[in-house]
């Protein structure tokens, strides 16, 4: 089962649309597309409850456990999110994990995070990720990343053979229905 947010890719592009030159930063739980796909069939849901009894710790998955009292979210699909941006004319600057805007001063924010566990968390959290997108902006961040960005998308050689043909035409749905772009 994926979980589909079906207007994050309008709103990406409507901001595109209207901007002359910037950046579009965006940060929340998620991944590329094969990555929430590869996710769920291990089981791995990309739906997530909290509730107030710790700082970034996810109850059970049971959006009925006490309802009205818990937060309900679903992973982004940054491979949607990206493709959106470049249809509206923005360029994808970096993607990666959310602690790749720290760079090279992780370990300092990390060390001066020990008295703040959940600071700490946070920033070691490897389902928390950015995607930037640019318009009109250069190359103002090259080099500032310790470690290169994500591939937003699976290249034809991660998909069996046999499932090729599949994923092709689960492709060509979702763009026919609107899904994506």
């Amino acid at each position: 089962m994926l979980y589909v947010n079906v207007h994050a890719g309008r709103f990406v592009r409507e901001i595109g649309a209207a901007l002359a030159a910037g950046f579009v930063v965006t940060t929340d739980y998620g991944a590329t597309t094969w990555d929430l796909v590869q996710g769920a069939r291990r089981g791995e849901f990309p739906f997530r409850v909290y509730g107030d009894q710790q700082d970034f710790m996810p109850r059970p998955n049971d959006p009925y456990a006490a309802p009205g009292t818990q937060d309900m979210t679903a992973d982004v699909n940054f491979t949607d999110l990206a493709a959106a941006g470049e249809a509206a004319g923005l360029k994808v600057v970096h993607f990666g994990h959310e602690r790749d805007l720290v760079g090279d001063d992780l370990p300092e924010v990390l060390r001066s995070a020990d008295d703040q566990p959940a600071v700490a968390e946070f920033l070691g959290n490897p389902v928390f990720k950015v995607l930037l997108l640019g318009k009109g902006t250069g190359d103002p961040l090259a080099g500032h990343f310790p470690i290169g960005p994500k591939p937003l998308r699976a290249r034809e050689q991660d998909v069996a053979k046999a499932r090729r043909e599949k994923v092709s035409a689960v492709a060509r749905a979702l763009r026919t229905s609107g899904f994506v772009s």
